[in-house]
């Protein structure tokens, strides 16, 4: 009988399944094997090479689920192991996107922060950013086309503050308005167009007024409805408006949006969780409650966290975000985890 398994590949009842990494060969053998299970999922039409799922009816294009991502992968496997398949794959499907990249700008798609079609991992922005590392690989003027096009997407639809900042939901997240700027930061990488520097520094700008001091640090961390958790992340938090801010300030040479990455890397610090070898940033934190009040699941999916987290040790930063989380949830004995309230803030003026 087939093991039957969660979207996250964990068993009910046991450990998640890992490997030890010997040499580096292991990581691209893995990649390889990926890979072959992509290609089962593999279609194509005139228009060029895409994926679905058994049942899949949408063309999903999106970096975060889709063939941004994959076409991503193929570039990434190319690179790594020079075949050409790869690389052909990785053109076919960019090709494809740069026809269809209105799918995700066609209507508004509204979930916590907005309307991700203006963020990076679920809109137009993750697509574009695919779209400017394809150019640099291929130099097809048909993607320059979709560039430009995306370019223009974004300054129709900015609106402006009394400050003549810019913005699209007023959230400078990477899965938001910060995924603009990402995208436009990777788009001035091939191209020397002053309207979208422009376009970035003035969303740059507007986030930076966003930000809430917090002691010596800064946050943009955004409280999601209805109960006011929030996640201090890189997808959906502070660490991914730094990330952010940092792009800005290689635009501009501005040292006032470095100054601010540094100062969010302060606040970041004071919600790290010690553990017996370094610190633990979680990907997300109850609203202002002790650990000792904080809901708890009995789920497989975070009982089998825990034990994976037992018995595996966090060494990476997205594996340590999860773990941690899950240690926040679930752990057995709650007094030994330690998770900080929310400081009280204030907003910054600049």
């Amino acid at each position: 009988m087939t093991k039957q398994y969660d979207y996250a590949s964990f068993y009910p009842g046991q450990p998640f399944p890992y490997e030890q990494a010997e040499t580096p060969s292991d990581y691209l053998e893995t990649a390889l094997a990926a890979e072959r299970y992509i290609a089962s999922k593999q279609l194509e039409d005139d228009d060029g090479v895409y994926w679905q799922e058994d049942g899949q009816s949408a063309y999903d294009i999106s970096l975060f689920k889709g063939a941004s991502g994959i076409a991503f992968f193929y570039l990434e496997l190319h690179k790594a192991t020079g075949e050409q398949r790869f690389a052909d794959i990785a053109r076919s499907a960019v090709l494809r996107i740069s026809r269809f990249w209105r799918n995700a700008a066609d209507k508004p798609v509204i979930l916590f922060p907005g309307d991700i079609r203006f963020g990076l991992q679920l809109g137009v922005p993750g697509e574009g950013s695919i779209l400017a590392l394809a150019y640099k690989a291929f130099k097809e003027p048909e993607i320059e086309r979709a560039l430009r096009d995306i370019v223009a997407f974004l300054a129709e639809n900015a609106k402006r503050d009394n400050e003549g900042g810019a913005y699209w939901n007023d959230n400078g997240l990477p899965i938001s308005d910060g995924g603009a700027v990402l995208f436009l930061a990777r788009f001035l990488g091939i191209s020397d167009d002053a309207d979208a520097k422009k376009l970035a520094v003035d969303a740059g700008e507007h986030i930076l007024r966003s930000g809430r001091e917090v002691g010596a640090g800064l946050s943009f961390d955004k409280p999601e409805p209805p109960a006011g958790d929030f996640g201090p992340n890189l997808e959906t938090g502070t660490a991914g408006v730094a990330f952010v801010l940092e792009h800005v300030y290689r635009l501009t040479g501005d040292k006032k949006y470095l100054e601010a990455a540094e100062k969010a890397v302060t606040y970041l610090k004071t919600l790290l969780v010690p553990q017996e070898k370094g610190h633990l940033l979680p990907v997300r934190i109850e609203h202002d409650e002790p650990i000792s009040k904080v809901t708890r699941t009995s789920t497989p999916r975070w009982a089998t966290m825990i034990q994976t987290m037992a018995s595996c040790r966090a060494t990476t930063p997205n594996r340590s975000a999860i773990w941690a989380n899950a240690a926040a949830r679930s752990a057995p004995d709650a007094s030994t985890i330690r998770l900080p309230r929310i400081p009280e803030t204030t907003r910054t003026s600049t």
